[in-house]
């Protein structure tokens, strides 16, 4: 119902009714309806599950604020600290700058390599830049904004690593942005030792490096890219905690591909052939072929007549 809410149109007939009404109570109340999907963990812990079935002991049923069930303004690093932990611990290298977390002030200025600035000569306030390694970690409600000035970040300053962090709640206003950018997506889920049963939503991690110096200049959309991806997520499925010695590895090889030369960097993007899916191929058989058969059939026919 989210999904298809925030796409205006359903190829289900219960779909699409509801849409049409929630749209039409927009235009005529002027109001701006925001749908929310949540976790079904989270409405047995809210208590709205069990209401139904005279359970009067649960969630606000006894005495807890509905706010505390809806956490759209408390960012990842707020709701688990663990999780934080768990990121500086495969992606901070020996040697290289730790990763500073940003708050939203820090979105628009530090975000974007800003660390000060200075008046030139004619009086016009120079900004000074210098690349690092960014947290942009914001809550659920203003992750659209935070995904917009990432992106206008990373396109601005080349050299800078960006880890993108947010439960997966209010989705639809930013997961489109960060699927067409990020390098890398990895998908947390409840019950992982950096985030515990009771977040109840997943936790989304987007990974954007540096952009490399030749082709195909960004690590997205890579074989190497997808085998990771693969990969880790199946870890975190199957093995939740087993992932970090991969990550780590992972993350060396790429903070070194912009050092590399054009032909190794596209030799190691190739990534691993023999694990990889085989293409389908189409069952249809070409119109010349189908002309073919049926001529040696007409053919044969003649001949038995």
């Amino acid at each position: 119902a989210e999904s298809a809410f925030y796409r205006g149109s359903s190829s289900v007939k219960t779909l699409f009714e509801l849409i049409l009404r929630l749209k039409k109570i927009e235009v005529k109340a002027g109001l701006k309806i925001v749908m929310i999907h949540i976790a079904g963990t989270r409405m047995i812990a809210q208590g709205v599950d069990g209401l139904s079935r005279g359970c009067l002991s649960e969630g606000v049923m006894r005495g807890e604020p509905i706010s505390g069930f809806i956490p759209l303004h408390l960012n990842a690093f707020e709701r688990c600290s663990l999780v934080e932990n768990w990121l500086r611990d495969w992606c901070e290298l020996p040697g290289d700058d730790p990763f500073l977390s940003l708050t939203p002030e820090g979105w628009f200025e530090r975000g974007h390599d800003i660390v000060g600035g200075a008046k030139n000569s004619d009086g016009v306030w120079m900004p000074e830049y210098k690349s690092g390694n960014y947290f942009w970690f914001p809550p659920p409600a203003a992750a659209n904004i935070c995904i917009d000035e990432l992106r206008k970040a990373r396109h601005k300053r080349q050299t800078s690593t960006h880890i993108f962090v947010c439960p997966r709640i209010m989705a639809p206003s930013w997961r489109r942005q960060m699927h067409r950018s990020a390098d890398l997506i990895l998908s947390i889920p409840p019950g992982h030792p950096a985030w515990p049963t009771e977040m109840h939503e997943p936790l989304t991690i987007a990974i954007y490096f540096p952009f490399l110096k030749s082709k195909p200049w960004q690590l997205k959309g890579s074989a190497k890219r997808l085998d990771v991806a693969r990969q880790v997520q199946s870890l975190l499925s199957s093995d939740p905690g087993s992932e970090r010695p991969f990550l780590c590895q992972f993350w060396k090889l790429a903070r070194q591909l912009p050092s590399m030369s054009r032909n190794v960097v596209l030799q190691v993007l190739q990534g691993s052939r023999g694990d990889s899916v085989p293409p389908a191929t189409s069952r249809k058989r070409s119109r010349s072929v189908v002309e073919k058969e049926g001529g040696h059939k007409q053919v044969s026919c003649r001949k038995k007549r």
